[in-house]
């Protein structure tokens, strides 16, 4: 496998591009009028909004168990585009027309900017905050000081997915979650139910929510297309490779961010073939669901290819252990400022939703962030 990147003009085979083995990652974004006057003069491409560009592209093609990367401005990337056969030309004007388009609305709410889910684990053994809100007054309480700091989603989980988790029955997740989900949908927050399991949905959509936040991509249970189409909920479709209780054992990945785009596009289009319409889905990478810090990093340094995928995008990196073997930091709660640095990064490169514990830290780091654009 060769990660090293090579000058565009070298990649010259047209069958090279078919749509299981090439792979588009924008890079170098500008903002406002510098981004507006660079697409004018084609040395730019329109980025998930209106005042967002990107002056560079990173093309990775994928043959067998070898990976390979070149890199490319976007005026010489339009001039080799502009060569090819039809076919290849079509599918990645495909690629680059979802990278363009707007987030849509998720869940009846309008992405404009960068939006916040706030993590409210109603569990004893969770990574970072278990047991602190296994109290159902507790966890209200906090959802709703989580939704006043600005959290516009509140994602409900009684069941601990970390690293060596236990399975925990439905019976025990629903006694868990749904009188929390009642009184939090009651108080006018927007509730997303963290769950793997039909039983929980079921329980959880009945009772208000309207978000399915699934670490499994909607893969471990029977029945769960039925259920989202009949409370008609929006889905978080996440990757992750094995099982919570081995699944950071041995992660192996030809290049972590490609294979997480393949899976994730298979997935989007088993929910389209069922019913489940783009707009309802939206796509989260798993970062620290069976992948090591160099996955994690890599994932988070590509975010921006999964644009590609025409979904919203949602990174989790909250209080994540890879930060704090990185920085040294051995407790999650004093992990904030690397969950920031993830956060924002992910933000630049076209993430629509961030998934965190602290939510008024988060908050404020990304109101100067987009300021300073």
């Amino acid at each position: 496998m060769s990660n090293s990147l090579r000058s565009l003009s070298e990649l010259r085979v047209a069958s090279s591009c078919s749509e299981e083995s090439f792979f588009l990652i924008p890079r170098g974004f500008v903002t406002h009028h510098i981004a507006k006057c660079l697409i004018r003069e084609r040395k730019a491409l329109p980025f998930s909004s209106d005042n967002k560009a990107y002056t560079s592209i990173e093309i990775v093609i994928v043959e067998g168990d070898k990976v390979s990367h070149y890199y490319s401005t976007v005026d010489e990337f339009l001039y080799w585009l502009g060569r090819l056969p039809t076919e290849p030309s079509e599918y990645i004007n495909k690629i680059l027309r979802a990278a363009e388009d707007k987030a849509p609305k998720f869940a009846g709410i309008n992405i404009k900017q960068p939006i916040l889910m706030g993590i409210l684990n109603v569990t004893p053994d969770s990574f970072s905050d278990g047991g602190e809100f296994l109290n159902p007054e507790a966890a209200i309480d906090h959802g709703l000081s989580m939704k006043s700091a600005g959290a516009q989603i509140i994602d409900v989980g009684g069941e601990s997915t970390r690293p060596g988790a236990v399975p925990v029955p439905p019976e025990i997740e629903k006694e868990r979650v749904l009188y929390v989900i009642k009184q939090l949908v009651r108080q006018g927050c927007t509730v997303s139910v963290d769950t793997r399991n039909w039983q929980t949905m079921l329980a959880a959509l009945d009772a208000g929510a309207c978000i399915v936040n699934d670490v499994t991509a909607l893969s471990h249970s029977p029945n769960v297309v039925s259920i989202i189409n009949e409370y008609a909920a929006s889905v978080v479709l996440m990757h992750m490779q094995g099982e919570p209780t081995s699944m950071q054992q041995h992660p192996n990945y030809l290049w972590a961010p490609t294979d997480i785009y393949t899976m994730l596009k298979q997935r989007i289009a088993w929910c389209i073939n069922l019913g489940i319409s783009r707009e309802r889905l939206c796509v989260d990478p798993g970062i620290g669901f069976g992948k090591s810090d160099k996955d994690n990093l890599n994932i988070i340094g590509a975010v921006s290819i999964l644009r590609g995928l025409g979904c919203a995008v949602m990174l989790g990196s909250s209080r994540k252990g890879f930060i704090g073997r990185i920085s040294n930091e051995r407790r999650p709660q004093k992990r904030v400022f690397g969950t920031i640095a993830a956060d924002l990064k992910g933000v630049s490169s076209g993430v629509d939703i961030l998934r965190v514990h602290d939510v008024r830290e988060v908050k404020q780091a990304l109101i100067l962030h987009l300021s300073l654009l």
